[in-house]
């Protein structure tokens, strides 16, 4: 969650110095250390500026001297403002369907030590070959580094900034994904083969499902065919008969798409992102208000409600997210949101 003040000014921060007032800002952390794993943007700000405290230089000159140099990494980088001009570098794009999309360059958040490197294939390769040759790392600090240490998702364990993966083909699979607002990426090493796979799209969906896929080709000559978002089965059938048609018979279409589990609260908040990103802001906050109906209990269904924010509705999001700390006193993010709100209306 981003920091009050953060997504309206990142465009015109040039240093990790200039980032930490954010990272400062936000609520404490969600839990306990040791006690449980939230991915943390902010954790790897300050492990960036401990690395400039230590060094006495900057984030990206260490990532020059002791990564680009020694691997020979010359088309990876860190720029502000960052750019995406084709054909040298990837346009960002948020792609629904096959006819609805929005081109993401305005919204990519700029790159830092969280992450928002500008890479390649070719690159990334060099660089999962340098840990593999223990070139850039010896092998025991690099396998402290891949080893798990905490229960993750999907059978994986999170270690420190990497995914020590479980599968069914008894090989120690280390991996890294992430994406922006229109990217998405997955960096997979199997080290007793040498294996390296590398997933880089332009467009805002599951990159790790691609790379176990192939994965799951090499090592067991099968595959499973990524499914389409349920959230764009349904922007198709609102692009073929509106949205007013998709609230009337929401659970019909639902029952139509035969899928494996009742669509969770995720569908819904993805569903409202998608048409408020269109600019539709009264349909994406109907989107809301079935998803609240359909789980009173989850948070986020109040917390959606910037979309207010997004469209200077100040009184309105106030209403909600004040609601959104009814349903849990202790949400960081309604807090945050709120505290923001001030700082808006102070200036305007």
């Amino acid at each position: 969650m981003a920091a009050p003040g953060y997504p309206e000014n990142c465009h015109q921060l040039k240093t990790l110095k200039d980032v930490l007032p954010y990272v400062r800002a936000q609520e404490p952390t969600l839990s306990a250390p040791g006690a449980g794993f939230d991915y943390s943007n902010s954790g790897f700000i300050l492990l960036g500026r401990v690395i400039e405290a230590v060094t006495g230089k900057s984030y990206i000159d260490n990532l020059q001297e002791r990564i680009y140099k020694p691997l020979g990494i010359q088309h990876s980088y860190l720029h502000y403002p960052a750019t995406f001009k084709a054909p040298a570098e990837a346009v960002p794009y948020l792609a629904f369907t096959a006819n609805t999309y929005v081109n993401g360059v305005a919204d990519e958040f700029p790159a830092f030590s969280d992450g928002g490197m500008q890479s390649n294939a070719p690159d990334l390769l060099k660089f999962a070959r340098g840990l593999l040759s223990g070139k850039i790392l010896s092998p025991f600090l690099r396998d402290t580094m891949w080893a798990g240490k905490i229960d993750f998702n999907s059978g994986a364990r999170y270690s420190f900034g990497w995914m020590d993966n479980k599968n069914d083909y008894g090989k120690a699979v280390y991996s890294h994904d992430g994406g922006g607002k229109g990217f998405t990426s997955d960096l997979k090493i199997v080290p007793a083969d040498g294996y390296v796979v590398i997933v880089l799209i332009n467009n805002k969906v599951n990159a790790r499902e691609f790379s176990t896929s192939i994965l799951d080709i090499m090592y067991k000559g099968t595959w499973n065919k990524p499914e389409q978002y349920t959230e764009a089965r349904l922007m198709e059938v609102i692009e073929a008969k509106g949205f007013e048609y998709l609230q009337s018979h929401f659970s019909e279409i639902i029952n139509g798409f035969k899928l494996a589990k009742a669509p969770d609260a995720r569908v819904y908040i993805k569903l409202s992102d998608i048409l408020d990103m269109l600019n539709h802001p009264d349909q994406a906050l109907a989107v809301c208000e079935m998803g609240r109906k359909a789980f009173p209990g989850e948070v986020s269904f109040y917390n959606v409600r910037e979309i207010y924010m997004n469209h200077r509705q100040f009184t309105d999001a106030e209403t909600w997210f004040r609601k959104a700390l009814t349903v849990d006193p202790n949400d960081g993010y309604a807090k945050m949101m709120l505290q923001q709100l001030k700082v808006q209306e102070t200036s305007h």
